[in-house]
Parts: structure tokens; sequence; C-alpha cells
């Protein structure tokens, strides 16, 4: 219970999974933004598709020379490196928050389980009729 005869002051503390990680973060934040950055003074159009508001680029008639060819490819496993690293920090934080007991218990029995994984079903066993 609080004593409501003095003011409370709260204080945000940050997860430590969120200290832990930070700096990692940072860096593929940065890793994102160059190339953000190098794209955005290029030609883009908006077009009528269900994703409006995102700007798609426009490749010149010709096609690409092979230098922009290779910067874009170099750019693409730059930025498929960050989402490999971030979907493996997101899989180690989630791997060690605590499971409610109610969500195991929601859990089907004739798999197991894990965070990450997914459900593996044994198909040595055969089901019921």
């Amino acid at each position: 219970m609080f004593d409501l005869t003095r003011s409370h002051i709260m204080t945000p503390k940050a997860r430590a999974d969120i200290h832990m990680n930070l700096p990692a973060l940072q860096k593929l934040d940065s890793m994102l933004m160059e190339p953000a950055v190098e794209l955005k003074g290029q030609n883009r159009t908006t077009s009528e598709s269900k994703r409006w508001w995102l700007p798609s680029p426009q490749v010149p008639k010709p096609g690409l020379s092979n230098s922009a060819r290779k910067k874009l490819l170099d750019k693409g496993k730059v930025v498929y490196k960050v989402f490999k690293a971030t979907k493996s920090i997101n899989e180690n934080v989630l791997l060690e928050m605590p499971v409610p007991a109610i969500i195991k218990e929601a859990i089907p029995k004739e798999g197991s389980f894990e965070p990450g994984l997914g459900m593996q079903v044994d198909s040595s066993t055969k089901p019921l009729d």
C-alpha cells in the first residue's frame, strides 16, 4: 500500500537484457542507417498498392550498372546480417523469459514445444482413434 501523504516518484528501470544487448543493437542500428541514408536521394515513386506509403525504388530503363548491382547486393547482405543478428537476440531474450503456468498447461501434450523452435510432434506415435 502506498503512503498517500508523500509523493512517490517512479523511476524507469531498463531490463537487464536490454543493458546486455544495447551495444549490439546500437551497432546493428548504425549498420541499417548507412544504406538507408545512401539510398535517400535516389529515384523513388509511390505506387497504388496496399503499402502506398512506402516508397519503391525505380530502376533505370537500361538496368543497373555492374557497380550499382554489386553495391546493392552488398547492402542486401548487410541488411540480411542485421536481420539474423536481431532474430538471434530476440530468440535469446524470449528463451530467458519465464513462461506462465497457464500457458504451459495450454501447450498440447502430444508434442514438445520449445520457444524459438515451435511445435515438434513425435512422428513415431500414432494418434488414438
